[in-house]
């Protein structure tokens, strides 16, 4: 720990400049939150290139790696850490880019009322009130996003289309503890946020 520690203490003048403007007054929070992640035994194992890379792109997006707030996620893939964004990153990128007003994400689940017409861009979802309806099968799920000037964008896919590109896109998805297999919901919803 000590020397990939040292390594990203000796990189926070690169760090603070790679930050976006309203970031940089908090440059030392972000070393620390980084320094933090970094007591994972499995991210220690990685080159410290790849972490040092990995916390660049971190930076360089304005979105801390902690694991926590869900901004975005040091990944360990055997000696390579990857920075991966969170479905809470994706929310900040977007609402800091002025173009979008609202966007959600929102998984169907069997005994929703839902309705989606393509060629009308009309989508109807009335989730039910029946208290064990997450227990329920996810059918869909879409990702919605109102303009500034008005327009509304509406992505819709089906679990089927969500777990194909699970298992086309995602390198661990069929690991125990990927993330695929112990927060579908989540990472299905991240899925359409950035499909949209």
């Amino acid at each position: 720990y000590r020397g990939v520690a040292s390594s990203v203490r000796k990189m926070s003048a690169e760090i603070e400049s790679a930050l976006p403007a309203f970031m940089r007054e908090n440059a030392d929070r972000f070393t620390r939150v980084a320094l933090t992640a970094l007591h994972n035994p499995r991210l220690l194992a990685c080159t410290q290139e790849s972490i040092l890379s990995a916390l660049m792109q971190s930076a360089q997006l304005g979105l801390e790696c902690d694991g926590v707030l869900g901004q975005g996620y040091l990944i360990p893939y055997g000696k390579t850490c990857t920075f991966q964004l969170g479905y809470r990153g994706i929310i900040s990128l977007v609402r800091r880019s002025g173009e979008i007003a609202r966007i959600k994400s929102v998984c169907v689940h069997e005994g929703d009322k839902f309705g989606w017409d393509e060629g009308q861009d009309t989508l109807t979802h009335v989730p039910s009130l029946d208290q064990k309806r997450y227990e329920r099968p996810v059918t869909h799920c879409y990702a919605r996003a109102t303009m500034s000037n008005g327009e509304v964008e509406v992505i819709v896919w089906s679990r089927e289309q969500i777990d194909d590109h699970k298992r086309r896109y995602s390198k661990a998805w069929n690991k125990a503890d990927s993330p695929w297999s112990t927060a579908w919901t989540a990472m299905a919803a991240k899925t359409m946020l950035i499909q949209l």
